[in-house]
């Protein structure tokens, strides 16, 4: 069978090898027509359970026609998205629920948020939530910016309401960048913004596709000028002190996994003969 054959299912193999590999019950973001009528026939078969999440109602409608219901999905206008964005954090409580025990440490952060190990392992002690406050790059692993940015919480399970209640103590600690108050912990993770390997397609690709940067959208000049503000290391939007970017030395500070992340993707390491 030839990819065009497959069309929008050429992803099923990926995922029949990852289901193999894996244990336990089955998250699900974002549903399909394929997708998640294969891993609803593998969990059945196999006794594991799927749960799939999506923030539009007609793909539910479609995928889950005979297979399950939407339950308590909001319902939201094209500039809610930040409701619909709690809500699936939110969801983390179902999977901690019947499997974390009170005290259990629960971490909450998005995906380009990462807590470096170290910072995780020497507070697991620590009795109350603390914030890993991450320092922040964009467009290139070694391009940093002046300012932080939001990153991990770590609480004990039992002592928040929701992931959401972490997520706001986040953006609250994240004002303070000094690190005075007891539980901030600086320079603990990585958060990565805008890497898009020099290609400012992308670029205008994720500005069009993310809520609170569409407002912004007017401001970013043609695909020549944002190649210049990341070549010349400026900010798509902003011209202010915090945002400044330098080019630094990660060698001593990177993610373990860096070395074969670049080995792959060079484009992602800023030269100056780029």
């Amino acid at each position: 069978m030839t990819k065009a054959e497959l069309g929008a299912a050429t992803h099923m193999f990926v995922l029949v090898r990852t289901f193999q590999q894996s244990e336990g019950d089955v998250l699900e973001l974002g549903t399909g027509y394929f997708s998640t009528l294969l891993l609803h026939w593998m969990c059945v078969m196999t006794g594991r359970k799927l749960v799939s999440y999506d923030t539009q109602l007609q793909w539910y409608e479609k995928a889950l026609k005979e297979y399950g219901k939407v339950e308590d999905c909001p319902e939201y206008s094209g500039d809610d998205v930040d409701r619909v964005e709690n809500f699936h954090r939110n969801a983390i409580s179902r999977g901690l629920d019947g499997v974390a025990v009170l005290g259990d440490k629960i971490l909450v952060s998005d995906l380009d948020e990462i807590p470096r190990p170290s910072s995780i392992t020497e507070n697991l002690s620590y009795p109350n939530w603390i914030y890993l406050q991450h320092d922040l790059f964009c467009y290139y692993v070694n391009c940093r910016l002046a300012r932080t940015c939001n990153g991990t919480v770590m609480a004990a399970y039992g002592t928040f309401k929701d992931p959401q209640q972490l997520r706001r103590f986040c953006i609250r600690r994240n004002r303070y960048s000094g690190g005075t108050i007891e539980n901030i912990i600086v320079h603990a993770g990585w958060h990565y913004t805008y890497m898009t390997g020099g290609d400012p397609k992308r670029i205008r690709t994720k500005v069009e596709n993310i809520f609170h940067a569409k407002e912004f959208a007017h401001l970013l000049g043609t695909d020549a000028e944002i190649k210049a503000k990341m070549l010349n290391h400026h900010i798509l939007f902003r011209d202010t002190p915090q945002w400044q970017q330098t080019i630094v030395d990660i060698s001593q500070t990177k993610p373990k996994s860096m070395d074969k992340f670049l080995e792959k993707y060079p484009r992602f390491f800023f030269k100056e003969t780029i």
